[in-house]
């Protein structure tokens, strides 16, 4: 069931992110079934793309640090989607290594996002992800302790969550703040149920 609605939500997410491509074409000329940007679709494009990052932490028994490049598009006044690429390092104070420390993990993949702005300040956002992460798995004990090693897992997640906006005057330049869950919680999930997460980042062009 949860591969079903992650599916639904990515289906949903490329969508919308194809219509956004063909709205900015709608004026363009066609030939031989090669795409032609006229002056002025080119320049729609390209005055409604996006470009930015993200620092996001969480702390506790598990904590993370990533950063997120990023790319959108924005579709309407309301609505954009954004392409997003991360990296993140993290640790869990559960599990003991095999030389007794503890395990620290590199997590790596990526999401497409869709937003909802019913004002420029604030958004409702919605997040299929799906990333490639180091997992413990138990490769031997003692009487009271436990040991394990490391092993790569896909893990999807599906978050939501909302955030505000601040632009800096005259400039294309501004802050984004957000705050999300994971509403998927796949059993290789790390985090917490229902623990939010916090993330911060720059923006250029939203």
């Amino acid at each position: 069931m949860k591969k079903i609605v992650f599916t639904l939500f990515i289906i949903f997410s490329v969508s919308a992110a194809i219509y956004a491509q063909e709205s900015g074409t709608d004026k363009s000329l066609k030939s031989g079934g090669v795409v032609k940007l006229t002056d002025a679709a080119a320049k729609k494009l390209s005055d409604n793309l996006f470009y930015g990052g993200e620092f996001g932490a969480t702390f506790g028994d598990y904590t993370s640090v990533s950063i997120t490049p990023q790319i959108g598009y924005k579709i309407s006044d309301y609505f954009s989607t954004i392409l997003k690429v991360g990296y993140a390092y993290a640790s869990n104070k559960d599990y003991k290594g095999s030389d007794g420390g503890v395990l620290y993990y590199n997590q790596y993949g990526g999401s497409v996002v869709v937003r909802y702005a019913p004002v420029r300040q604030f958004y409702l956002m919605l997040e299929p992800s799906y990333y490639s992460y180091e997992i413990p798995v138990q490769s031997l004990s003692t009487v009271n302790t436990y040991f394990y090693d490391k092993e790569r897992a896909a893990v999807p997640f599906v978050y939501f969550g909302a955030g505000t906006y601040h632009g800096f005057n005259n400039s294309r330049f501004g802050v984004t703040a957000e705050i999300k869950v994971d509403l998927l919680r796949d059993s290789n999930s790390p985090y917490e149920e229902w623990k939010p997460i916090i993330t911060v980042g720059g923006v250029y062009g939203f």
